[in-house]
């Protein structure tokens, strides 16, 4: 088994080249035009090795965008490579379906770094990175510098990870972390969940990080950021960009038109169960819309065997198919002018 990337990186010198075997590569139908164009000539090495995965804009909201995946779908087939289509969000498919510890996972998605939740190395990429990923199943980068957040004790029973990842986020803004591994480490992280872990990571991508790992025992590291789960207060991130985030008592009433609950964050299934035990025997204000996607279609058939569906069903909500839905801005829950969205 490869070691951790945590000892390996703690052994050599920072910014030296670094070559890792890649153990898989995701294509989305978030890629551009020009790349599936692209894919169709290249000589794949590892055709085992290469995941399509259709779970943007599913079910596909144009014409064009129904021509595009099927070119992707066809060239999948043709070259015999792993196909993930419209089960749901790519990145939770993956690490539900094909994920170990201590892998390296390459795409260009902007959420990479949450299989760190489960000791995976992801990474995100540029299109002609992962061209040449596909052509020889390695990546050569700068061995990063790491950061280490030490978390200690367990989260109050109103916190979220959205809450404590949003936190951190606001106090990255004081470090310089563009371009390292965040290393999350310390007693607090014993009882985490994965969804929970995979919450920390895949937001910590958006401060800057390469990418970001869980380390259960690694020795020697020392934190960058200690802070206790204990007393994390509930926060909301403003428009604009994900790191700009406050206390949401500090924030002042705001009229609601949409409300969405799923995506990488929202849809896994213990967010799904919160939102359940919240909205049993409620109604949705007759003004206010509130669509909910399951993440993949493994969560979507626990949630209808828990009565989860019927629960956000008799509210009132709207029950999307699996996938990034609203999440991707450009099929599912458009809004009008001047309306506002809450969103997970």
């Amino acid at each position: 088994m490869r070691n951790s990337f945590v000892r390996e990186i703690k052994e050599k010198r920072y910014h030296q080249p670094w070559t890792l075997p890649v153990d898989y590569s995701i294509i989305t139908d978030a890629v551009s035009d020009d790349f599936v164009e692209t894919v169709q000539h290249i000589s794949i090495k590892d055709r085992d090795r290469v995941i399509v995965c259709i779970d943007h804009d599913t079910p596909n909201s144009s014409i064009a965008i129904g021509a595009k995946q099927r070119k992707l779908i066809d060239w999948g087939v043709q070259n015999n490579l792993l196909l993930e289509t419209c089960c749901g969000v790519g990145y939770l498919r993956v690490m539900e379906t094909y994920g170990n510890m201590n892998q390296v996972i390459v795409g260009t998605g902007e959420h990479m770094a949450g299989f760190g939740a489960v000791g995976i190395l992801g990474l995100t990429v540029t299109e002609a990175e992962l061209a040449d990923v596909l052509r020889d199943q390695h990546i050569t980068l700068s061995r990063p510098e790491l950061f280490v957040i030490e978390l200690s004790s367990t989260p109050a029973s109103r916190t979220m990870m959205q809450d404590v990842a949003l936190w951190l986020l606001a106090r990255l803004k004081s470090f310089d972390v563009k371009g390292k591994l965040v290393v999350f480490t310390g007693v607090g992280i014993g009882d985490l969940s994965r969804s929970q872990r995979f919450d920390l990571c895949h937001l910590t991508q958006q401060a800057g990080a390469m990418s970001a790992v869980f380390s259960d025992g690694e020795a020697g590291l020392e934190g960058h950021i200690r802070r206790s789960l204990s007393d994390i207060p509930a926060m909301v991130a403003l428009p604009g960009a994900v790191h700009q985030a406050q206390l949401l008592s500090d924030i002042e009433p705001v009229k609601v038109d949409e409300v969405f609950i799923g995506g990488c964050r929202g849809g896994k299934l213990e967010d799904l169960r919160i939102a359940a035990s919240i909205l049993r025997e409620q109604k949705v204000a007759y003004r206010t819309r509130l669509i909910i996607a399951p993440a993949t279609s493994d969560i979507y058939l626990q949630a209808a065997k828990e009565g989860l569906l019927e629960i956000f069903l008799d509210c009132g909500a709207i029950v999307m198919n699996q996938g990034c839905s609203v999440c991707w801005g450009k099929a599912q829950g458009i809004l009008d002018d001047g309306e506002v969205l809450v969103s997970t």
